[in-house]
């Protein structure tokens, strides 16, 4: 697998994409998710 796609609310996780990065280089890869301005935030 050399691409990782996240999308939805989950990939403004700022940990989850650093970790995320972090396997991309590893494996030669790549990460793709939306800019966070186009992610909807959870509301209470």
């Amino acid at each position: 697998m050399k691409r990782i796609v996240i999308a939805g609310g989950v990939s403004a996780n700022k940990f989850l994409r650093q970790e995320l990065e972090a396997l991309a280089n590893k494996i030669g890869g790549e990460v793709y998710y939306p800019r966070t301005e186009f992610v909807p935030t959870m509301v209470p």
